[in-house]
């Protein structure tokens, strides 16, 4: 295996095997602490990305399965999108903040999902106090030696990764 040998390439960069892998098992242990569980839904709501790679495999490694969101779509599609698959979180990145309001507004949901933002920080365009808890943001970064993913409440908590011991079955 070559870890250091490009898994995905951009406009804006490429993403090692290693950095995907790291990325990805990092998101997924995120996911398991804000409570995502085996089976659950979670919404991904991005353009076309290497975040949108690392989110999909993240969430696959977490043992759920995630519902896309295309961001090209009518609000009322995404809110009944939402409504039916009872999302537990939803992960967002881009410019995309403004919408994702709009949708969370517009939807019925059973419950509050928690919002994961994967740009560095989450859009002002979010409400903290109605949307969500806590949100999972950070980047995949090209020759940054920090952290590509952090857990973090509207204000950061963790900026390190955080060890996760598995439940004994």
């Amino acid at each position: 295996l070559r870890p250091d040998a490009i898994a995905l390439a951009s406009k804006n960069g490429r993403v090692t095997y290693g950095a995907l892998e790291e990325a990805s098992n990092r998101l997924a242990r995120l996911l398991a602490d804000a409570g995502c569980r085996r089976g659950d839904r979670v919404a991904l709501l991005m353009p076309k990305s290497p975040q949108a790679i690392v989110a999909m495999l993240g969430v696959l490694k977490a043992d759920a399965a995630y519902v896309p969101l295309d961001p090209a779509g009518p609000d009322a599609r995404l809110a009944r999108m939402l409504e039916v698959s009872d999302c537990c979180c939803i992960l967002a990145s881009g410019p995309l903040g403004r919408m994702l309001r709009d949708v969370l507004a517009a939807a019925e949901l059973q419950r509050r999902p928690v919002i994961g933002w994967l740009d560095d920080e989450p859009p002002p365009e979010l409400d903290p106090e109605r949307h969500s808890p806590c949100a999972i943001s950070g980047a995949i970064r090209r020759r940054r030696p920090r952290p590509p993913l952090t857990i973090a409440t509207w204000r950061t908590f963790c900026s390190r990764p955080v060890p996760r011991e598995r439940p004994k079955e």
